[in-house]
């Protein structure tokens, strides 16, 4: 019967795919705590797509053509300084390049010059394994909602006693986040020999995709889609999974309208996206053996540890700076980006039942922290291809300087 109605329901979705013609991006400025307030009670508007979380200095608000006219006035009631950092989303998102996808799976059609899709993806994943048999091992931990497998690759050179963990694309839109941990993937295995120091202190577990029926329907269907693709009990489909982590879920950030995309679902671990990572984390750290945890996001320039859930520090938080600012520095050496260093909720707001919450919380990986990747908001969730590689040799700088902080 499952099998029937996903059947109906991508026939449905691929019936139409949404255009964002005359959508903007409004960036706010709110200038204390009750503008603070006043956004996220916007927030509860399922007509405004929230780009970035609610925050100081400003916060990113995509708003479609009927409603902007209603937002600038209300903005304006509010005394909320605003401007228009995009005034045509569908003209910025046309521009992207994609690579079509190979539904051969071949590997050779991954590069990091183009946006790929899962079949790419997880065909690279595959010719790594059988071109490099004593180094990578490839497993499902899981299907998606769609019955996608959630394909995890292992890198170990047989001579670590700890473990890495870095995962992507646990929201759908923020493309550059697979293809940076694809090119991570790159950097350990194929680039071996250069990187052999780093690659050796760890086995190294990466989730490139962490949500692919939400990552393909952003190819597919609606661009900027967030959430994974779960039936819920409303006519709205999908489930935040950052947000539906066991870990003080629903405590804040967080909402109980299934049509919300920050709607955190109706029980904590209700998408088997996040219990199957979850399960398998709890599994392999039975030992204490995983040192860091890392879940890449986009966008900001933030490097971010927890809490979330609350403006709290953690008891070593100095500790978690200390390792942290080794990456952000390393970053900024080398094409100068800058990189705000801060807890997720202090930098950002307080959301609770967040991935990196839990792996610290529960999952007892310390050293467990969000990345969020380039830009500032110019381009957004349209990071041209043509930045993928900078991102990724950026980010690679940074992952390595953080490993070498446990040698």
């Amino acid at each position: 019967m499952k099998q029937l109605v996903l059947l109906l329901l991508a026939v449905f979705a691929a019936a139409e795919r949404k255009r964002y013609d005359g959508y903007q991006v409004k960036r706010v400025f709110p200038k204390d705590s009750v503008g603070l307030e006043h956004l996220a009670q916007m927030r509860l508007d399922i007509r405004l797509d929230f780009w970035t979380e609610v925050r100081k200095p400003s916060t990113d608000i995509m708003v479609p053509p009927e409603v902007v006219e209603e937002l600038e006035g209300r903005l304006g009631e509010l005394d909320l300084p605003f401007l228009t950092i995009i005034r045509d989303v569908q003209k910025l998102s046309d521009e992207q390049k994609v690579a079509e996808p190979n539904e051969d799976g071949t590997p050779r059609a991954m590069d990091w010059t183009s946006y790929h899709r899962l079949v790419d993806i997880h065909g690279y994943l595959d010719q790594l394994a059988e071109d490099y048999p004593d180094m990578v091992t490839v497993m499902s931990i899981g299907s998606s909602f769609e019955n996608r497998d959630m394909k995890l690759v292992k890198v170990s050179t047989g001579t670590a006693s700890q473990k890495m963990w870095i995962d992507g694309g646990i929201h759908a839109r923020e493309w550059i986040s697979p293809a940076v941990v694809t090119y991570i993937l790159r950097e350990l295995v194929e680039n071996y020999e250069e990187n052999r120091d780093v690659v050796d202190l760890f086995d190294w577990y990466l989730l490139p995709v962490h949500n692919p029926d939400g990552y393909e329907y952003s190819h597919t269907n609606e661009r900027y889609w967030r959430k994974t693709r779960s039936v819920t009990e409303s006519s709205c489909r999908g489930v935040d999974p950052n947000r539906n982590w066991d870990f003080h879920w629903m405590e804040s950030g967080a909402s109980q309208n299934p049509c919300s995309e920050i709607y955190a679902g109706p029980i904590p671990f209700s998408e088997s996206e996040t219990s199957s990572v979850a399960e398998f984390l709890l599994d392999e750290n039975a030992d204490r053996t995983f040192q860091g945890f890392l879940t890449v996001h986009s966008y900001g320039q933030y490097w971010l540890c927890p809490w979330g859930y609350d403006a709290i520090y953690p008891e070593d938080y100095d500790l978690l700076e200390e390792a942290g600012m080794m990456g952000v520095d390393a970053i900024e050496a080398v094409f100068g980006t800058d990189y705000i260093f801060d807890t997720s909720a202090i930098g950002l707001s307080p959301a609770a039942g967040g991935s990196d919450d839990w792996a610290k919380g529960v999952g007892e990986i310390q050293y467990s922290y969000t990345l969020e990747l380039r830009d500032t908001g110019f381009w957004g969730f349209e990071l041209p291809a043509s930045q993928i590689i900078p991102t990724g040799q950026e980010t690679w700088e940074g992952v390595k300087a953080f490993a070498r902080y446990f040698q």
